[in-house]
């Protein structure tokens, strides 16, 4: 999975504000008060700023509870999706998955994610959003909110003023600070589409790859520079891979499998810093024990 898979939602418990909880395949709606300071109804082809229903956020769980809207009746001329993405919402997990393979192992790409494929239905893809009169702004983040008077700016100075609205805006992936090395060119986090593009580009021209962390995102990668053919190596601090899913008999085995394809692991280890190169790019990775590993591709999947 994605770190930009791992969604958590906020939520605000002002009035006529809702939030989003993602359940297995599906997202359920909670409404988080029952009093409404005003209402407003949505002008149709949305030619002012009223809007019946706002989702701020353009991840899964917006794709998820607009097929629920359209299910349900609700989203013809009176729904509008907020988002900081240039597409409509997809299925985050394959990022770090088959849209990281190398071109002659026929890599996934876009629409072919889209939200709620794995689940059936309707192929959510922009004209889906459009076919379904809701309205989606794509790339204009909101940047402003007042819950008193119910409205949201976004990015490019859109005012929108909501009768409902749904937070779905997700998690950012964790990173380390630039100060020691976390914002070094060749050092790379995954949470959409943009960070994926930027990743492949490095994973072609790549020769020493370091994987930090050795969980399920951290393993997808690592399998994914395998088939780049890259001298791979994955750095962390436990035991043994994904120790919160598999005992260490189980993880040995995958290590295993892992090490016949040309994965090297250290385990038990912690990251001090990563070292920048004359040409001011990631060069390598050093450990707290002082041990240094190049790399000219770091790729960070961590949690704190």
């Amino acid at each position: 999975m994605a770190s930009a898979a791992t969604q958590c939602f906020s939520y605000s418990s002002l009035p006529a504000t809702w939030a989003l909880r993602q359940r297995g395949g599906g997202a359920s709606v909670l409404r988080l008060s029952s009093r409404r300071t005003f209402s407003v109804s949505a002008a149709a082809g949305f030619d002012n700023q009223n809007r019946e229903y706002v989702i701020v956020g353009g991840g899964n769980a917006a794709g998820y509870a607009a097929r629920t809207f359209v299910e349900h009746g609700m989203a013809d001329g009176r729904l509008c999706i907020v988002s900081k993405e240039p597409v409509p919402p997809y299925e985050r997990p394959a990022l770090t998955k088959g849209y990281l393979f190398p071109p002659d192992k026929k890599p996934a790409r876009l629409p072919g994610f889209h939200t709620c494929v794995g689940s059936g239905g309707q192929r959510q893809t922009a004209e889906w959003y459009k076919e379904n009169g809701i309205e989606v702004l794509y790339e204009d983040p909101v940047v402003a909110f007042d819950g008193k008077t119910q409205t949201l700016k976004t990015s490019s100075g859109k005012v929108l003023k909501y009768g409902s609205l749904i937070i779905s805006t997700g998690c950012e992936a964790s990173r380390l600070p630039e100060k020691i090395g976390g914002k070094l060119p060749g050092v790379h986090y995954i949470r959409d589409v943009a960070d994926a593009d930027a990743l492949v580009s490095s994973l072609g021209s790549a020769k020493k790859v370091v994987v930090i962390g050795g969980g399920y995102i951290g393993m997808e990668v690592a399998a994914a520079a395998c088939g780049w053919n890259l001298d791979t190596t994955i750095i962390f601090p436990e035991d043994h891979i994904m120790p919160r899913l598999f005992t260490p008999s189980l993880a040995k085995k995958y290590e295993e499998l892992y090490q016949q394809n040309g994965v090297k692991f250290i385990k038990g280890a912690l990251i001090e810093k990563l070292g920048a190169g004359s040409d001011g790019r990631v060069s390598s990775a050093v450990l707290k024990d002082g041990s240094v590993v190049e790399a000219d591709t770091v790729m960070l999947f961590i949690s704190f």
